[in-house]
């Protein structure tokens, strides 16, 4: 039963066979004994339920990217049934982060895999429990799996407020081709009984949480055994927020544009807070002005394949004074030397707390290109063209989970914007940090700045 239900992706990928429909159901299956599956849990939006996932630990839920659009919080409800049912035994949690691979591509819903980090811990009970996943990458030999969920039986028909099963079978991967192209992080299961909005045999493309966990992007990052930044330090440090929430880092390049990450764009009312260490204190010190306008770069697409850079522009000149300064970025596109002693700072998570209101920063050292390449190649990863790579490499400083978009500094100028790391591991050593480097988009930076818009 372990092999089968880890194959219990229904929450995972309800509809990743090149489908865009949010009612997805199980087809041909059959109500599940009640709570015979403690794993599973409803990820709901307004109260409503819109996908399945499942517990892997006591703190965070698997589910698909596409079940979060960035603009609404989700909520999860664990120990559930038959969701029509008002039970005071329903666990019913909020999600603090929302873990989105940086892979992740909403078009074609390659990387369609997200964590999300619960605001509290799991307790186990007869009906809420964890499910194990794969500990190493392994191609999945078992023929006889499962899926369970919650949604529609039939295009258009009703759906089930009951958790149904199925039993599926593992298709090779040349059967699958004859429908798709599924990618090396994907599996194709199916048959009579599946999911339903599938075309040819119900074909189900599992995106695997395997390969698709080996890395990945977070937002609202995090400084991982640093040191409260000092008062008149760090001025140019900015905190991007979505609906007066710090989302991501940034910093100021210029009077009226931050400089940050391209995954950190997300729809709704966007801000950026200047001159504050501490982001929850209502200080005179603190500014706060609205984003006029994003401008992502042109070929992003996620942060794997490079790219990650956006600006910011702000909806008036910034006030410069002894709390708000600019920071200067490459003149030239010259690399930065391996070994060379660099910070980066930003809100967020430490090793210790999963939030802190006040800046932190850290020293971080540089990584030789090339060394990093082999590192993330042997990862199966490709780094982008324009990468540059520091800490989170034998050491046990670095950026956990980012602090997206938060610079590199090195000698006093901006090289780099965290991008994302390893896993979500923030123990280190396992993988160098990877930033987009700064001087590759310095033309580009240059012809936005002198837009008037």
């Amino acid at each position: 039963m372990a092999v089968m239900t880890q194959l219990l992706l229904a929450a995972l990928s309800p509809y990743l066979a090149l489908s865009a429909y949010l009612d997805v159901g199980i087809v041909n299956g059959t109500e599940a004994k009640p709570y015979s599956r403690p794993y599973m849990v409803s990820v709901q939006k307004d109260g409503q339920h819109i996908c399945g996932g499942f517990l892997v630990s006591e703190h965070f839920v698997m589910t698909a990217a596409h079940c979060w659009k960035g603009e609404k919080k989700l909520t999860v409800v664990l120990g559930a049934h038959d969701l029509s049912k008002k039970d005071p035994a329903l666990v019913h949690m909020a999600v603090k982060f929302y873990h989105v691979h940086p892979m992740y591509n909403s078009n074609t819903l390659s990387g369609d895999i997200m964590l999300l980090q619960l605001n509290k811990k799991a307790k186990k009970s007869k009906r809420v429990n964890w499910i194990s996943i794969p500990k190493k990458e392994a191609a999945v030999k078992a023929k006889a799996c499962s899926v369970a969920g919650w949604g529609r039986q039939a295009d258009k028909g009703p759906v089930s407020v009951c958790l149904l099963e199925a039993n599926v079978s593992v298709l090779d991967k040349k059967i699958c081709q004859q429908w798709t192209r599924p990618s090396s992080s994907m599996l194709c299961a199916g048959g009579p009984e599946g999911f339903c909005q599938m075309r040819a045999m119900h074909r189900l493309l599992l995106a695997a949480a395997l390969s698709s966990l080996a890395y990945n992007a977070t937002y609202g990052g995090s400084i991982i055994h640093g040191v409260k930044a000092k008062k008149n330090t760090l001025q140019f440090m900015a905190s991007v927020q979505l609906n007066r929430k710090h989302i991501c880092g940034g910093f100021v390049i210029d009077s009226r544009h931050v400089l940050t990450a391209a995954h950190c764009n997300k729809s709704g009312n966007m801000s950026v807070v200047l001159g504050a260490k501490n982001i929850k204190a209502l200080g005179e010190n603190l500014q706060r002005y609205t984003v006029k306008k994003s401008y992502i770069y042109p070929s992003y697409d996620n942060p794997k394949t490079g790219g990650d850079i956006m600006l910011l522009k702000l909806s008036k000149t910034i006030a410069r004074n002894k709390n708000v300064k600019i920071i200067q970025t490459p003149s030239k596109d010259k690399q930065v030397k391996a070994n060379t002693k660099c910070l980066i700072a930003g809100w967020g998570k430490t090793e210790t707390q999963n939030t802190v209101d006040d800046l932190r920063m850290t020293d971080v050292r540089t990584v030789d290109l090339k060394l990093c390449q082999k590192k993330w190649r042997d990862m199966n990863v490709e780094l982008p063209a324009a990468a540059l790579c520091a800490g989170g490499y034998k050491t046990k400083s670095g950026a956990c989970q980012g602090d997206s978009g938060g610079p590199l500094v090195c000698n006093n100028v901006a090289v780099g914007i965290i991008s994302f790391n390893f896993k979500q591991n923030c123990d280190y050593p396992n993988l160098p940090n990877v930033y987009t480097e700064i001087s590759k988009y310095r033309d580009w930076i240059k012809k936005i700045i002198g837009q008037r818009v």
